[in-house]
This record gives C-alpha cells, sequence and structure tokens, in this order.
C-alpha cells in the first residue's frame, strides 16, 4: 500500500533545488512511478480475476443446499471490495507521482535545467574552501561507464587506492562490460552483461561469480519470471497485447548468431536460449523488461513469425554493433527494432528523415540571415528537444522515423511550439 511520508519538521527557509538534486529526484520518480504501475496493473488482474471468479458462482442457486458456495461467494465479494479499495489508493498514488513527473520538468525547463549554477572553469567554487581544484569532469567510457576525473594533482590516499577493477585488468579478468540486469536463481545469481552503447550494445548472459559481483544489486534492474510483463495472465489468458509491444531492444545470448535462426519443420535442433530485452507501452507509460520467447510468442499469429522477428531483431542489432566498433556508429544512449507490421523482414537502417518546417528541414536547414540565424537556430534545437522528448514517449528512434509518425511529430510541435 502506498504511505505519505509526513515532513518531520517545519522550516521558514527554503534550501535552493540544485540541478542535481532535481535529476536525482526525477530518477526517484520514475521508479516509483514504475513500481506504482505494476502494482496498479497486479490488483486490477487480481480483481478482474476474482469477478470472473465470482460471475461463475453466479451461475448456480446459492441456497442453503450449498453452504460452501455460499461461503465462498461471499468471500469472494468481501475481498473484491477490499482490493478495489486498494486499487483506487493505487490510482491516486500513481496520479501524483505523474504529476510530480511533469512538475520536475517544468521546474527543470524554468530553470533552464541548472541555469545560474554553472561555474566557469577556472573560477572558484562559492561553496567550496578549494579555491585551485577545478570542477570534475565526467567522462563516459565506450561501454557506457562513467569515470568522474578531477584536474589537478592526486592526493597521496588517492594515488594509494587499487580498486577491484585494476586487480581484474592487471590479471587479464576485465572483461569490459556492465552489468545491466540480475536475478536470483537457487545458490546462483544469474545476469545480463551489456558491451558497447545501448544504442548499438552487445548483451550476453553471464553469471555474478563469473563477473566479480561488479555491480550494485539495488541499482541494478532485475529479470526472471517475476519482473516479466509478456505471460501475465487473467483467467488463464494472456492479458499483455500486440499493440503494447513497441520493439525489441536488445538480445542477450552466449551463442553465433546463426543458431538463433527459426527451426524449419521436422528439424530437431535446438534454439539457443536468450533473453529479450522489451519496450512496452501499457497504459500509457512505456518500460522495458527482459523477457523469453514464451512470454511474448502469443502476440503473433504463429511461434514461426515470432521467432522470426526474434532472430530479425538479433540480426539488426549485432549489425549495429559491428558498425560502431568498425567506428560507423556514432554512440548513443538509445536503440530500438521496431515491431514488424504487415510482414517480418530485416529492419534496415534508412537515413536520417527530413522533417520539413517552415521552408527548411531538420537534416539541412535553409541558410539564413545574420537577423534571423540567431532565432532560427534556437527554434531548431527546441524542435529537436521536443522531438527526443516525443520519439521517447512514442516509442520511436528519431534516425528512423516513418512517414506517419514524422506527420504526428510535426502536428504536436505546431500545436506546442508557441508554448515553449
Amino acid at each position: 500500500m502506498p504511505k505519505e511520508t509526513k515532513p518531520k519538521g517545519a522550516s521558514n527557509r527554503v534550501a535552493p533545488v540544485t540541478s542535481a538534486a532535481r535529476k536525482a529526484r526525477k530518477q526517484e520518480v520514475r521508479g516509483k512511478i514504475l513500481e506504482t504501475t505494476l502494482n496498479v496493473e497486479k490488483h486490477r488482474n487480481d480483481v478482474a480475476e476474482k469477478k470472473a471468479k465470482l460471475e461463475e458462482l453466479s451461475k448456480t442457486p446459492l441456497d442453503s443446499s450449498r453452504p460452501g458456495e455460499r461461503a465462498e461467494y461471499d468471500n469472494l465479494k468481501a475481498e473484491i471490495a477490499k482490493l478495489d479499495g486498494e486499487l483506487m489508493e493505487w490510482e491516486r498514488e500513481l496520479e501524483k507521482l505523474n504529476k510530480e513527473d511533469k512538475d520536475i520538468d517544468m521546474e527543470r525547463q524554468e530553470d533552464g535545467d541548472g541555469g545560474g549554477l554553472f561555474v566557469p572553469p577556472g573560477e572558484p567554487s562559492a561553496s567550496s574552501n578549494n579555491t585551485t581544484r577545478l570542477p570534475p569532469i565526467d567522462l563516459t567510457e565506450p561501454n557506457g561507464k562513467s569515470t568522474p576525473l578531477v584536474i589537478g594533482e592526486p592526493s597521496e590516499d588517492e594515488e594509494a587506492v587499487f580498486t577491484p577493477a585494476q586487480a581484474r585488468e592487471a590479471t587479464g579478468q576485465s572483461h569490459g562490460g556492465k552489468i545491466v540486469a540480475w536475478r536470483q536463481q537457487d545458490r546462483s545469481k544469474p545476469v545480463i552483461v551489456r558491451y558497447g552503447p545501448q544504442n548499438a550494445a552487445k548483451y550476453e548472459r553471464s553469471t555474478a561469480a563469473k563477473e566479480d559481483n561488479d555491480f550494485d544489486e539495488e541499482e541494478t534492474e532485475q529479470f526472471g519470471p517475476d519482473h516479466r510483463l509478456g505471460d501475465l495472465k487473467v483467467a488463464k489468458k494472456f492479458v499483455r497485447k500486440r499493440r503494447e509491444l513497441l520493439g525489441i531492444a536488445g538480445l542477450a545470448y552466449n551463442c553465433d548468431l546463426k543458431d538463433l535462426e527459426p527451426r524449419e519443420k521436422g528439424e530437431t535442433r535446438r534454439v539457443a536460449p536468450l533473453e529479450i530485452w522489451v519496450k512496452w507501452e501499457i497504459g500509457g507509460v512505456i518500460q522495458k523488461k527482459w523477457e523469453v520467447r514464451s512470454s511474448i510468442r502469443h502476440l503473433f499469429s504463429n511461434a514461426k513469425k515470432c521467432d522470426v522477428y526474434i532472430y530479425e531483431a538479433a540480426k539488426w542489432h549485432a549489425a549495429r554493433h559491428e558498425e560502431w566498433q568498425n567506428g560507423q556508429r556514432e554512440a548513443k544512449d538509445r536503440s530500438l527494432t521496431p515491431v514488424p507490421n504487415s510482414r517480418l523482414s530485416p529492419t534496415p537502417e534508412p537515413s536520417q528523415p527530413e522533417i520539413k518546417i517552415e521552408g527548411g528541414n531538420i537534416g539541412n536547414p535553409p541558410a539564413a540571415t545574420n537577423g534571423t540565424a540567431s532565432s532560427k537556430a534556437s527554434q531548431r534545437a527546441a524542435m529537436l528537444q521536443y522531438r527526443e522528448q516525443w520519439c521517447d514517449l512514442k516509442g520511436i528512434d528519431p534516425e528512423n522515423m516513418e512517414p506517419a509518425a514524422e506527420g504526428r511529430f510535426l502536428k504536436a510541435w505546431n500545436e506546442i511550439k508557441d508554448l515553449l
């Protein structure tokens, strides 16, 4: 049940909210939204299942000759009433969290996402006693890990630290990957490791022991039967619909790509096991979960089509990873294999679409005079930022927008651009 946190004390002074604090709160709220959404869905499923059972019981006379069924009927009504009450509380909590999430976005826009807090390089911070130390620089490595770096000579303590990562590097055990998901399975702890940036990632299945337990369980996503969405059922029927599947954002496997190829009729070859990172949009909320073949297979008209889609998605992501390794693809933080519509086919990446606006386009903006260059550049930057947010909400890759999606985006942009 959601609990409201009461303040321990009151204060007349309000501390300024920093960009970092707002970002941390944003992440916390997003996590609570996901958790609350799952609770809402679970309660809805429980209520639907019990109502279906109640309806089944009501089809037979519930008189004194059937005391057991009458008692079961009354208990079910009481349980449904209790679950309905809990569901309303969870829905109210979700509504509050969504409002807070929007409020944080509005504050970030109003403040310029930390505008006024920037300390120019070389100038001392007013809140620091060290007048010579420069602000830290955040370096993001190709594998997605972030390493803080402070310009200047390291202290004696910093020089004396020998990290576990250094030990793995020295002994040749460094894998260069990042653990992105884990699960508890008896005494073992399977994990999923990502290599490369998210828009060109390669995922492999491993165990925490093999990876030297190099991850934080509280900060890392979990996977497994208790965390999947694809195979949820109510009254023995699958809940998920095909329209809720936005695409495959990655696949984790430890075999050659050819071993994922679907079997032909009569073929007894064993298809390699894998985990599938699926992007869903459920009730307006976008979330990614690690699924397996069986948890999404029911979304397709037959098992063969699902297996073909999975195989084509694996080839698509493998090609992107190879392009990144060869320096042919820029590292970014998102990638997605679109769901096939009319037929299952490879999904090659087309060139950047040109979205026309006010006589120009995103890919090649028209030349502007000195008097209008600044305003057009500002408008273009705002449009690109909004496009990024809009595509993320819709589960669309900005680099792979279809004409219909371009039209919907332009309509949304024209409605909101005067408010920005």
